[in-house]
């Protein structure tokens, strides 16, 4: 992957808070309901107040920080008077059969939604990435509170698994060690592995794709669909416990336009 690994969790705090005649309004609705957030961004859409341009300079940055060639990263960003609200970041990534469009890295004001500001950002960056002529165009979303989730739902008594698998997707759902075990390490992953995947893309598919506050909602509502789990793509300490690392990768089913 040729994205910066920064992007995929920890993206930096570039959204700004200087919103001239909407400040007041965005400032209300930041901690708000969703309709309320919601509210905010129709406003902003019918009032045509948001534009979407490239950041050429934090493309460059990451094209330095992950090696890629120079061309290859892209950056959009959706501006309200001047001042970025969201944030999607976009790459090329050579495959056997030619460039694909990978979109990742999302984020947004918290006065308002992903959701919200999705549909002009995946749209910009479509277009972007079907200029430069790619076979295939991807997303990459975090599982964020999968294993919250699995917590939740005792998903271990559930699931149908073995008693090695139970015991694993326990252990790595709730950051602790097996019994007879000292640590929570590699072994219990590799355990855990088949069932938790499975599990990921029911959590994916029954809870993420309908929230409006996450990446894989955000690209779910632009019509992308999910296709496979990408165990413990992220291996931060912050990652393996909220989500086990995992990622889902989404795209666009061939006839949509």
């Amino acid at each position: 992957m040729l994205l910066a690994r920064r992007s995929l969790f920890r993206a930096p705090p570039r959204v700004q808070r200087n919103l001239g005649s909407w400040a007041a309004r965005f400032e209300a609705a930041r901690g708000a309901d969703l309709a309320t957030r919601q509210a905010l961004a129709a406003d902003l859409a019918s009032q045509g107040a948001w534009t979407v341009e490239k950041d050429e300079a934090e493309a460059k940055q990451m094209e330095s920080e992950s090696g890629a060639p120079p061309g290859s990263q892209l950056t959009l960003v959706l501006s309200v008077e001047n001042t970025a609200v969201g944030i999607l970041r976009a790459a090329l990534v050579p495959s056997g059969s030619g460039n694909s469009g990978l979109m990742i890295g999302a984020q947004v004001d918290p006065a308002l939604s992903l959701g919200d500001v999705g549909a002009p950002l995946i749209a910009a960056a479509r277009e972007e990435l079907e200029a430069r002529q790619v076979e295939r165009l991807i997303a990459v979303a975090p599982l964020s509170g999968l294993c919250q989730w699995c917590v939740a739902e005792t998903v271990w008594e559930k699931a149908n698994l073995n008693e090695e698998q139970a015991g694993a997707v326990e252990a790595v759902a709730k950051g602790i060690p097996r019994p007879g075990h000292s640590v929570l390490g590699v072994g219990t992953f590799k355990a855990a592995k088949e069932a938790m995947e499975r599990l990921a893309m029911v959590y994916c598919e029954q809870v993420l794709k309908t929230d409006p506050d996450s990446e894989v909602g955000m690209f779910a509502a632009a019509g992308m669909e999910p296709f496979g789990i990408n165990w413990m793509h992220a291996n931060d300490a912050e990652a393996l416990r909220d989500c086990a690392g995992c990622t889902v990768s989404m795209h666009f089913d061939r006839s949509s336009k």
